[in-house]
């Protein structure tokens, strides 16, 4: 380890840590001869034939966490990538792509198409018309026109041979196509409407249908100042819109605002145009309903409207249209407040340290699919959005009012909250994905995120210095600063006393390599996993849990909810690997205990499926 260290830190100082652009050729033809000889053994066991290219790419990933330059970040994810491609592994390829968003910034279009140049034909002469339906539309997806016309042009002599050739196709391909040429057009559009906007700014008809185009093409920010700057009630209703929720007193409210969008999506032409105004409409309808503009017939209208919507698959929300895979997710809750979740790329690792207790013993641990997980732990503004306001105290206040953690909230109280934001937002989110707490080993995953043992504070599983836990975490040192400093008073009991801990603000010290804050330090934090309601009244140490497979492990028990939930005593500045673990009655509340939520696979529903399957 202390080799590799050296090795990057060198490739650090050739290439500076901190840079303004994606990496020049000069950068990354100085930095590869380092990482080849880094990854040499790798590529030998490839060809010896004790290792898959598959994982070899799996190790690959594994260094990028230790890359001090993004030189070398960026040479690692698209030698994985060219190895799972090599493999025909198109989903995980696209989740080696995805870590570039996180780990290196401005890069410029048409990187994912020249990525993928050199396999497309061999996909297309070997029937891979699945694998080229994802990547088409992962391209589209990351709004990446320059990829989708480099991908289009390798396959379209194949499209025949691949069932996708005809306009009644209706294969995955060929679905994946038509969206292609549909983008294309719409590109085509924007461009001639943008410099007809330019040319005559005054003209209102073309800026509103220059806003239509832009709505279609999921930039519906954009659009709204497009509309904005046209005439007539989609003008007012737009330039309110872009106030809201601070719009003071105005004619306009969510009720009239939905009214004006699902009469406006009623006359136009292009259906994504209509599917994205018939959003719009109703999520002003569902907020026009929640604050009681709506009563008799009007809601009865509404609620008929919402049902006609969604059924018909048209996603209800404020922010983005949809989520998309490889970029932060951020949805917006009915008050305006947002929600940010960082994407967290797929992949195996080793749980558990040597030398920890035997729960802690080293194990491998599969995390089968990409998942996102919540920026921040959950802050008492986001929770005051859905559920019953969270009262604070004076500390609370001074360490972060609503921006702070919230706490002095039970796993059944989170599991309401997360059962009400898949409700609202599910139309948005990856087929079998759900909001939810993240697992003991997802937690863990996300802390190290893939940094070698020993190489930064978020991998060391044990022993950190105070410099190192200054720099990543707020633990309760640093909340008594913060206290003296705003002249707030404090005594012993409250730190003795894990119960009556303060949470602070979120987000006050660096974040991993992933992007994500507050892993420790601030407070405790909930876990998915539960035990048997027998082991514990109130709190005990977990000595004792086993996971019974090692692909997205959890433990559960068949009491569900109404078993011991178990979180991570994290308020205390200590390494991962020196938290403990306890089991606590569901329904109990603490000052010290909050939660971090993430979108994940519905671990649950496919283990009552598996279930089922099994006993028939």
């Amino acid at each position: 380890m202390r080799k590799l260290t050296a090795y990057l830190l060198f490739a650090g100082v050739l290439l500076p840590i901190i840079v303004e652009a994606m990496p020049t050729e000069a950068d990354l033809q100085k930095v590869r001869p380092i990482l080849k000889e880094l990854t040499d053994n790798d590529f030998a066991a490839l060809k010896a034939g004790t290792k898959t290219r598959s994982e070899v790419a799996d190790s690959l990933l594994g260094y990028v966490g230790d890359a001090e330059s993004e030189a070398a970040k960026f040479s690692l994810i698209q030698s994985a990538f060219k190895n799972y491609m090599g493999g025909y592994e198109s989903e995980k390829a696209i989740g080696a792509f995805d870590m570039l968003a996180v780990n290196v910034k401005d890069v410029p279009r048409g990187t994912f198409g020249n990525w993928c140049a050199q396999f497309l034909v061999s996909f297309a002469k070997n029937g891979r018309a699945d694998a080229l339906a994802v990547l088409l539309n992962k391209s589209i997806d990351i709004g990446d026109l320059k990829s989708t016309s480099m991908i289009m042009d390798a396959i379209k002599p194949h499209l025949r041979k691949l069932g996708a050739g005809t306009k009644t196709a209706n294969t995955p391909l060929a679905i994946a196509v038509d969206r292609a040429n549909r983008h294309e057009r719409r590109a085509r559009e924007l461009s001639a409407l943008k410099a007809a906007v330019r040319k005559n700014p005054s003209d209102t008809s073309a800026r509103e249908k220059y806003a239509l185009v832009l709505a279609a093409s999921d930039d519906w920010s954009l659009a709204l100042k497009e509309f904005a700057l046209a005439a007539g009630p989609v003008a007012e209703a737009a330039a309110w819109e872009m106030k809201w929720p601070d719009v003071g007193k105005s004619s306009w409210s969510p009720a009239k605002a939905a009214e004006l969008w699902w009469n406006y999506a009623g006359a136009a032409k292009d259906e994504d145009v209509e599917a994205i105004l018939r959003g719009r409409s109703v999520a002003w309808y569902k907020i026009a309903i929640e604050r009681g503009e709506l009563t008799g017939l009007r809601k009865t209208i509404a609620e008929k409207r919402i049902r006609e919507a969604e059924q018909s698959g048209v996603v209800a929300n404020l922010g983005s249209s949809r989520l998309k895979q490889g970029n932060i997710m951020t949805i917006t809750l009915p008050g305006g407040t947002t929600m940010d979740f960082v994407p967290c790329p797929a992949g195996t690792f080793t749980m558990g340290f040597e030398g920890g207790a035997p729960m802690h013993s080293p194990h491998k641990v599969t995390i089968s699919r990409q998942f996102w997980a919540g920026k921040f732990l959950v802050t008492r503004a986001q929770w005051n959005e859905l559920m019953n306001p969270r009262q604070m105290n004076n500390k609370e206040v001074a360490l972060g009012g609503l921006n702070g953690a919230v706490t002095d909230v039970s796993r059944v109280e989170i599991e309401d909250y997360c059962a009400n934001l898949t409700k609202r937002y599910a139309k948005q989110l990856p087929k079998g994905y759900v909001f939810r707490l993240p697992t003991l080993a997802e937690r863990e995953y996300m802390f190290r995120a893939n940094c070698k043992p020993g190489s930064s504070p978020f991998a060391k599983p044990q022993g950190l210095t105070k410099e190192e836990l200054s720099t990543i975490c707020v633990g309760e040192e640093g909340k008594q600063e913060i206290l003296r400093k705003k002249n707030v008073g404090w005594d012993a009991s409250t730190w003795r006393t894990p119960a009556n801990n303060p949470s602070v603000e979120v987000g006050l010290r660096k974040p991993n390599p992933w992007g994500l804050y507050d892993l420790i330090g601030n407070i405790d934090q909930w876990a998915m996993d539960v035990a048997p309601s027998s082991r514990t009244r109130f709190v005990t140490s977990a000595r004792d849990l086993a996971w019974a497979d090692d692909t997205d492990p959890l433990f559960w028990c068949d009491d569900g909810i109404d078993g011991s939930g178990i979180f991570n005593t994290t308020r205390q500045a200590k390494a991962w690997g020196e938290l403990e673990i306890m089991y606590a009655a569901p329904g109990r509340r603490w000052h010290c205990l909050g939660f971090r939520i993430v979108i994940a696979p519905d671990l649950i529903a496919e283990r009552k499926l598996n279930l089922r399957k099994s006993a028939q």
